[in-house]
């Protein structure tokens, strides 16, 4: 329910941060996001910009590598609701931030909201192969249950299709983080 989530729970009561709190409050946004496009609810989409601004907070005076690729996600479901245009670019930094920082689960869910978004604007050949490439890194994750499910889910989206998945690099390599990559950086001081 709107006001009624984690974040508004932390806010009110100063509750000390802790890094499960974070990916608390990243995952009720990716659900806020989800919940204003599937109902038309400005209150979900209020509390999605809440949570965005959350991350955004710790990503600017924080370690960046934990932050980058959740804010990543949650500005790009925003501006899929605002501005679709200027959403892929985001889909796909979220992506390459996840791979960079060798966060596979986030990469998964990154993948599939690429996967999501290809899907509604019907561009089957890329949301099948971003969809294939969720699958893997939850496969990686062990997260047997999430793979299952996507499966099933592409199945249903594709059911005869002969669509053969290409290899997501060529899209996510393109894609600058408009600064230099932390795990790029991370490399460097090793």
């Amino acid at each position: 329910l709107p006001n009624e989530g984690l974040l508004v729970r932390l806010t009110e009561k100063q509750t000390p941060m802790r890094p499960i709190l974070w990916v608390g409050v990243f995952f009720e946004g990716l659900v806020s996001f989800y919940l204003a496009r599937l109902l038309d609810d400005s209150d979900y989409y209020q509390q999605g910009e809440a949570a965005l601004a959350f991350i955004s907070k710790w990503r600017n005076s924080c370690n960046k590598c934990n932050f980058e690729n959740k804010y990543m996600a949650l500005e790009a479901m925003r501006l899929d609701l605002k501005d679709p245009d200027q959403a892929e670019h985001f889909y796909l930094k979220a992506v390459k931030s996840s791979k960079d920082n060798r966060f596979v689960h986030e990469e998964g869910i990154a993948s599939e909201l690429v996967g999501d978004f290809y899907h509604r604007r019907g561009n089957s050949a890329k949301a099948y192969s971003f969809y294939q490439h969720a699958m893997e890194c939850y496969d990686a994750w062990g997260a047997n249950a999430v793979t299952q499910r996507l499966k099933e889910d592409v199945l249903e989206k594709f059911n005869s299709c002969q669509i053969i998945a290409q290899p997501i690099d060529d899209y996510i390599s393109a894609v600058g983080l408009g600064e230099e990559s932390i795990s790029t950086t991370r490399k460097r001081a090793e």
